[in-house]
């Protein structure tokens, strides 16, 4: 399947879900979204990801379960960062008709500073009607800190829509951690509203625009600007910029398998290095 097909949308808005009671708790996730969930590929986009088209595009938008086609399978790994480890897996099997479907992951993440987290997450996502997709995430979350230890569930809420008369148009919303989960000691995990839109001039090039946090909720507002682009059958690059940070990346393609390198580099934070290798069959 080719690394630039129908676009999906990123993680974003939400006037769909039903006001949940706020702890008073300090949100300690950054962004609700701690610790970082994605991909080599979202990296190189700068966390641009209006394209929830791959395994970890479903963290973003879990309504980009419709878009998948093939079976998925993925590893990714932080590179280049003493002291610190991520590794996350993914596993997808497309929703068919007359066959369950749906996303497992896993998540081991070590922040250098104390904190570590496990993260196991169910994703199921399919069209409602023509042009109209809906998804869920379901994660259970471990967190440790020096001197505290808490578990939890949370939820993200995803839509996707993609107008017959614009197919080359994506629009969608979501909503991070809907139920705000505490964790005992270590603080909020606050619920996130983003909103995005995703462009496809043509076959080779995907454009990705997103508002990340409406309302600054979780006091990380900020729009995010990435794209992609084919150079061949079988390289892709891609670009992305956001607040303070952006990132690049690159795609090599053999046969069902695709090896991505991104680079992100934030404003007052360690450069983050991630590769991946992604199967579709």
């Amino acid at each position: 399947m080719s690394r630039l097909p129908r676009l999906s949308a990123l993680a974003l808005t939400a006037l769909l879900v039903t006001p949940w009671v706020a702890s008073a708790q300090d949100d300690k996730t950054g962004a609700g979204f701690y610790p970082f969930r994605g991909s080599a590929r979202t990296v190189g986009l700068a966390g641009a990801f209006a394209i929830a088209d791959d395994a970890a595009g479903l963290n973003f938008n879990p309504a980009g379960m419709s878009q998948i086609q093939d079976r998925q399978a993925e590893v990714d790994l932080k590179v280049n960062a003493p002291g610190e480890d991520y590794l996350r897996l993914a596993y997808v099997e497309p929703i068919r008709e007359h066959k369950l479907g749906g996303a497992l992951s896993f998540i081991d993440a070590n922040d250098g500073t104390g904190r570590k987290d496990r993260i196991y997450q169910l994703t199921y996502g399919q069209e409602w009607r023509d042009g109209m997709a809906f998804g869920v995430n379901v994660r259970y979350q471990e967190v440790k800190i020096p001197g505290a230890k808490g578990t939890g569930f949370g939820f993200d809420l995803g839509v996707l829509y993609t107008p017959e008369n614009l197919p080359d148009w994506s629009i969608g919303a979501a909503v991070l951690n809907v139920n705000e989960p505490s964790f005992r000691g270590i603080g909020l995990f606050k619920r996130v509203y983003n909103l995005g839109v995703a462009y496809r001039p043509d076959k080779w090039t995907t454009l990705g625009l997103d508002w990340f946090d409406i309302g600054s909720v979780a006091h990380e507002g900020q729009i995010r600007f990435g794209g992609e682009r084919a150079l061949t059958e079988n390289i892709s690059v891609r670009a992305g910029v956001a607040q303070k940070a952006f990132g690049v990346g690159l795609s090599l393609m053999f046969k069902q398998f695709t090896f991505d390198y991104g680079f992100q580099h934030l404003e007052g934070a360690p450069d983050l290095n991630l590769i991946s290798l992604l199967a579709n069959f």
